[in-house]
């Protein structure tokens, strides 16, 4: 009889989670505008709303990442330095993710 391994199903579990929430979050765009206002305004809050959290939430990691870029010259630690640009470029994905996806025709601005 075959032993059964819980770290494969795990790793299973997550890609199968990741593709629904991928494919959520691109369906959303798609049921965003129904042209009733009722429904419309809503659904345009709750997304003023995501978009500020991610602001938000892009600020706190583009200041991490600030902090550690400042305490790897003191260091002298490249790996501080990597995680550090890395957490600034993506504070600002975070930052200006309306922007991008209303450029990229994803949303409306």
């Amino acid at each position: 009889m075959r032993k059964f391994n819980l770290n494969r199903v795990g790793k299973y579990a997550r890609y199968a989670y990741f593709a629904v929430a991928s494919a959520v979050m691109l369906a959303i765009p798609c049921f965003a505008s129904t042209g009733v206002t009722e429904i419309d305004t809503p659904i345009n809050n709750l997304l003023t709303m995501f978009f500020g959290l991610l602001k938000v939430v892009g600020i706190f990691v583009g200041l991490f990442g600030l902090v550690q870029i400042v305490m790897a010259g003191f260091s002298h630690d490249s790996t501080k330095r990597i995680i550090g640009v890395t957490c600034i470029i993506g504070g600002f994905t975070l930052c200006f993710a309306q922007q991008i996806l209303t450029f990229l025709g994803m949303t409306t601005a």
